[in-house]
């Protein structure tokens, strides 16, 4: 027994001696780059004499020079080395180290090969390349940017794919990810467009049952929105206030449902909408509506700035703006930085003020300048017509003349472009026809664009009682809507039918035709400048002039008042002024003068009594030729509502009857307010103030007035 122990160590010690010599020998070949034998002498010392055998098969799988290089076996084996040396004893490690194989060597070779683990990742550019180093190297210190960068491919490749099933698997995958957000934001993103691409109205309304909590939710409400309401309409707005009653749109929509029923921001139409829509939630802006749609908002100017105030000189709105313009429709332009919108009676500025120009709002519209072009906008700011255009007419039944690049066209309330800008010009439609010009000729065409009446006219009017005039070959004539001939075209003017006929011109002399193009009264009678301005008959008569005497004719060409007189006005109140010797005077109908000859200007008799200048000076007489009121003004207007504007050493004033004064004469100017005759607007010294013709009050004046 003791033999066999004793022969089994002999065995033991041997066969480590040729363990220990084959990895000296595996070294050498190794040192001398001989890589086949060295591999072959570590796999054979590789079981009993890992630590050193794996580090030299590590270092071979490591190396590029040879044809063994694989890095996952040169990390797989610098493991085994790595764990076996540290259960080495100390005698080991020192003959491990005569190789320079210690655990700095070890570490050294680990991190090398991690790095090439990672270079060889990185080569590849793809996302299983990287998983695969992710996986195999877990220890890596390049492992965490190995992550990241896995990521990101990941992430390029579901935002290439484009999809939202993409997005969810990558969002789910890797929700780590430094892109997770946006990829959320993607995913939400596609989801949305991908439910919603049929782009109808069933599409945004299931998104919305399916996918209540998306932040697309609004995007999805607005374009259902949208889609309910293509015309704005209240038909249309209401039927969607039933439909989708939690829609965020809902304010919106009562809102637009109030601005169209009430348009023109009338009493009466704020009541109608009262009594429709008793559910309308916000009842209080009815009731404040309702109150400032009968108050008159004035524009006033404190330090330069300009606001409102009532009729009892209440400030209604701040002295902020620029400019302000009278309210229209419940809207008023106002002003800032030179630019335009529109604010309500509230002050609240329902349009931004970001426009060049504005017109006043009309049947819930308004002409706006943006940028140098002009487009039409609602009372929601809603682009109805784009902003393409030079200029845009206002409406005339239903068309409205616009200009794009020096050529005119139509265009429909909607916007709509119905008849394209060919013409070089173009009037507004009347009586269904609209005249307009190409190749400088002109003629008619109807609402289609169809020419009705041919372009063969120089120029032409648009048509007012189915008649129009035209001029051809340098004469006028009048045609009917049908392009016939009622006066021919042999005129040099022809005047507006009053009483039954039009003054016709040839050459120096005029007479009469009616409304068949006949010459009722023979061109006999001197033209000139006045008879220009006071053409056609009046009460029966008309003005005619020869050799510089004027005098009045009949409907037949009978001269009833004689051509005695310089100049003469139309009868008022049984009277009519004349002019003899440069001085005017009174006849009744009978001929008789009933007011000698002694005025520089007579006017016509109103209530009795007559304007007349004297010596320079305005006053009044009555039908005896009686002064009422003395020749102290240097001008005068008639009384109307018995009163009489006047002026007096340059300043303006108001006059009664008796002339006493309404309004002393201290003013620059005075003038009605436009659409408001009651009111006048005063002017002093730079300074502005209100005046109430009814109550004889100033109730508002600028500070220093």
């Amino acid at each position: 027994m003791r033999k066999y122990l004793l022969a089994l160590l002999i065995f033991c010690q041997l066969s480590f001696i040729s363990f220990e010599g084959r990895f000296d020998r595996g070294m050498e070949a190794l040192k001398s780059y001989n890589y086949f034998r060295a591999k072959q002498l570590f796999e054979k010392t590789l079981k009993h004499h890992p630590a050193g055998a794996a580090y030299g098969l590590s270092t071979i799988y490591s190396r590029s020079d040879n044809p063994f290089h694989n890095t996952d076996s040169a990390y797989r084996y610098i493991g085994i080395s790595e764990k076996a040396f540290r259960l080495l004893q100390p005698t080991q490690k020192a003959k491990l180290a005569r190789f320079n194989i210690n655990d700095t060597a070890i570490e050294v070779l680990k991190r090398c090969i991690n790095r090439q683990g990672f270079d060889d990742a990185s080569s590849k550019k793809t996302v299983e390349a990287f998983n695969r180093f992710i996986a195999l190297y877990p220890n890596a210190a390049d492992r965490p940017q190995a992550i990241e960068m896995r990521n990101h491919l990941a992430f390029e490749r579901a935002d290439s794919a484009n999809t939202w099933q993409a997005m969810k698997q990558f969002v789910e995958t890797y929700p780590q990810a430094r892109e997770l957000l946006k990829a959320k934001d993607r995913y939400e993103l596609l989801l949305f467009k991908t439910a919603t691409a049929e782009g109808n109205e069933k599409s945004f309304a299931d998104f919305l049952r399916d996918y209540p909590d998306s932040p697309y939710k609004r995007d999805a409400e607005n374009s259902l929105f949208a889609l309910c309401v293509p015309n704005n309409t209240i038909a249309e707005y209401h039927a969607f206030l039933e439909k989708y009653p939690t829609n965020h749109n809902v304010e919106a929509s009562w809102h637009n449902i109030y601005t169209l029923f009430t348009s023109d921001f009338s009493q009466r139409s704020i009541q109608a909408f009262k009594e429709k829509f008793p559910d309308y939630p916000y009842q209080q802006t009815v009731t404040r509506d309702l109150n400032l749609a009968g108050i008159v908002f004035y524009p006033a100017r404190q330090n330069n700035r300009w606001g409102f105030v009532d009729s009892t000189g209440h400030e209604m709105i701040g002295f902020v703006y620029e400019f302000v313009d009278k309210y229209a429709e419940g809207l008023a332009e106002a002003g800032l930085n030179g630019k335009s919108g529109f604010i309500s009676k509230t002050g609240k500025v329902m349009i931004p003020l970001e426009y060049d120009e504005v017109e006043p709002f009309s049947g819930g519209l308004s002409v706006v300048k943006k940028n140098g072009k002009t487009g039409i906008i609602d009372k929601m700011n809603k682009p109805l017509v784009p902003f393409v255009y030079q200029e845009i007419h206002d409406f005339s039944e239903g068309l409205a003349v616009v200009s794009k690049n020096d050529k005119f066209g139509f265009i429909e309330r909607s916007g709509k472009e119905a008849i394209p800008c060919i013409y070089t010009a173009a009037q507004d439609f009347s009586e269904g026809l609209a005249a307009v010009e190409a190749d400088g000729h002109s003629g008619f065409i109807n609402k289609t664009g169809a020419i009705v009446i041919p372009f063969q006219y120089q120029w032409v009017e648009r048509f007012s009682k189915g008649q129009a005039h035209v001029k051809k070959d340098g004469k006028f004539g009048i045609i009917n809507f049908r392009g016939e001939t009622l006066v021919p075209c042999s005129y040099d003017l022809i005047g507006d039918f009053s009483e039954g006929l039009a003054l016709v011109l040839k050459g120096k002399k005029f007479g009469f035709v009616d409304s068949s193009g006949a010459e009722v009264i023979e061109p006999q009678y001197d033209f000139s400048a006045d008879i220009a301005v006071n053409s056609g008959f009046h009460q029966g008569l008309a003005k005619v002039e020869m050799a510089k005497k004027k005098g009045f004719i009949d409907p037949h060409g009978k001269m009833v008042v004689p051509k005695d007189f310089e100049d003469i006005h139309y009868f008022s109140e049984g009277y009519a002024s004349v002019s003899k010797k440069g001085k005017w005077g009174y006849i009744d109908h009978k001929l008789i003068p009933k007011i000698d000859h002694e005025y520089e200007f007579a006017g016509e008799f109103i209530n009795g009594i007559a304007r007349v200048r004297k010596k320079g000076k305005f006053g009044f007489i009555d039908k005896k030729g009686k002064m009422v009121i003395p020749f102290d003004y240097e001008d005068a207007t008639d009384f109307k509502d018995e009163r009489a504007f006047v002026s007096m050493d340059g300043k303006q004033g108001i006059i009664g009857p008796d002339n006493s004064f309404l309004l002393n004469c201290e003013y620059d100017k005075i003038k009605p307010m436009d659409g408001v005759p009651s009111i006048l607007i005063l002017e002093k010294d730079g300074k502005m103030a209100y005046y109430s013709l009814r109550d004889l009050t100033i109730f508002w004046k600028e500070d220093g007035f």
